[in-house]
């Protein structure tokens, strides 16, 4: 007789209730599995058959040729080989290989041979082991197998997304699924979700705090169930550093890669709050990107216009027309950092022959970008200039810049666009 122990992983916790024995099938009847009335030769298996299995003492050298080929063909998997025309002996009838959706199948082993009896898994599920007991640590799995350059290929298909000053949320884009650590199982999952998961403005950090305006979180993608992940959030430590870097685990950046709950948080990507009347919210508009994904990011820009004309004539750079804000962009900037295009378009009108002025854009609190013109009198004139420059992980600004002249024209417009990737 073999016991199976009631933590067996791919019973997800389910427990067993006794020992098996030669013939017996067992079967969940709602708060344990149990021995249940089976066939007890392999032959009784008929087309068709769903959920049972036999361990018999008898040979079946025949059992996948003749009239069996087709239907064992389709309904059993093969683990570690097939088991074919060689003879040998059904030994045990080792537990129910679980599914998350209520499917299971059973196990016949014949020495190192192997073959499961299956009922219909759920789509692309397969039988995998736990541990190195062929009778005990099975379960069923996703099929990860497809490779590239002998890598298990990854799965992302959604990314972060503004859905309201109160709300983010991951939106399917590829697709519904995600890859992530399951820790019960101690391996990786597709987990399909049922619906789009979010996270609210009012929400706590994994700290146990709420959000705070005018500060950074990396966003993590939480393993819950096989169908859906919660979003949770942790806090920056300053503009520009985080309180933990996300870790490398098994190729994936997560939490941390030490501890279960590190591992079955991947990271996906980062947001700022602003204030709003003393109340924390997200913030996503042509002047404000505060939401940067690590997967399927998209190119975008931050642009804003001034129209206000006016004179300046002291030597000193300063914030155009005096007013940082009329020309301010904001943007985050996760795991990576861009180098973007930054775009300046001036006009401005000189009062006499020779007239000239000067604009620069200010990233970050150093002073890029500047722009010497030379007008003819009174006549309009409209400049531009582009450089590109990196940004930096965090928090980023620009705005523009004005230097003036004892002759300076009249600084009638401007606009400033900073290309983006999130």
């Amino acid at each position: 007789m073999t016991q199976i122990i009631g933590d067996a992983k791919h019973l997800k916790s389910r427990p067993l209730s006794g020992e098996i024995e030669s013939g017996q099938v067992w079967e969940f009847d709602g708060s344990a599995f149990v021995p249940a009335a089976g066939p007890t030769a392999v032959g009784a298996i008929a087309s068709g058959a769903y959920d049972i299995a036999a361990a018999v003492g008898a040979d079946f050298s025949g059992f996948y040729s003749d009239e069996y080929q087709a239907f064992l063909d389709n309904e059993f998997y093969p683990l570690s080989g097939k088991a074919d025309t060689t003879s040998g002996v059904a030994a045990y009838a080792s537990g129910v290989v679980d599914d998350v959706s209520g499917q299971s199948g059973f196990v016949l082993a014949s020495g190192a041979g192997l073959i499961v009896f299956r009922g219909t898994p759920a789509s692309g599920k397969i039988p995998k082991l736990s541990g190195a007991n062929l009778l005990t640590d099975l379960y069923w799995a996703n099929d990860e197998t497809a490779t590239v350059s002998g890598v298990v290929t990854d799965v992302m298909g959604g990314r972060l997304e503004y859905a309201s000053s109160g709300q983010i949320k991951w939106r399917f884009s590829h697709s519904n699924q995600v890859r992530l650590w399951n820790p019960t199982l101690g391996q990786w999952e597709i987990v399909s979700c049922t619906s789009e998961p979010t996270f609210p403005s009012s929400g706590q950090d994994l700290n146990g705090s709420g959000l705070v305006a005018g500060c950074n979180y990396d966003v993590f993608a939480q393993y819950a169930s096989p169908s859906g992940f919660d979003l949770v959030l942790n806090k920056w430590s300053s503009d520009t550093a985080r309180s933990v870097s996300p870790a490398q685990w098994q190729g994936v950046l997560c939490y941390d890669n030490t501890s279960d709950d590190g591992k079955k948080r991947r990271y996906i990507g980062s947001v700022r709050l602003v204030d709003n009347s003393g109340t924390p919210n997200f913030a996503w508009s042509a002047t404000q990107k505060f939401l940067w994904n690590y997967y399927n990011r998209q190119g975008l820009y931050n642009q804003i216009t001034d129209s206000t004309a006016h004179s300046y004539t002291s030597g000193i750079y300063r914030p155009w027309n005096n007013n940082q804000a009329a020309t301010l962009v904001e943007w985050l900037e996760g795991y990576l950092t861009d180098v973007h295009a930054i775009d300046i378009l001036f006009a401005f009108t000189p009062t006499a022959a020779g007239d000239r002025c000067i604009t620069r854009v200010n990233l970050n609190g150093t002073g890029i970008d500047y722009k010497t013109s030379v007008g003819a009198a009174a006549v309009f004139h409209r400049d531009a200039v582009t450089q590109h420059y990196p940004g930096r992980t965090g928090y980023n600004y620009a705005y523009v810049e004005e230097y003036g002249y004892s002759t300076s024209p009249t600084y009638n417009s401007v606009k400033l666009q900073v290309t983006l990737n999130q």
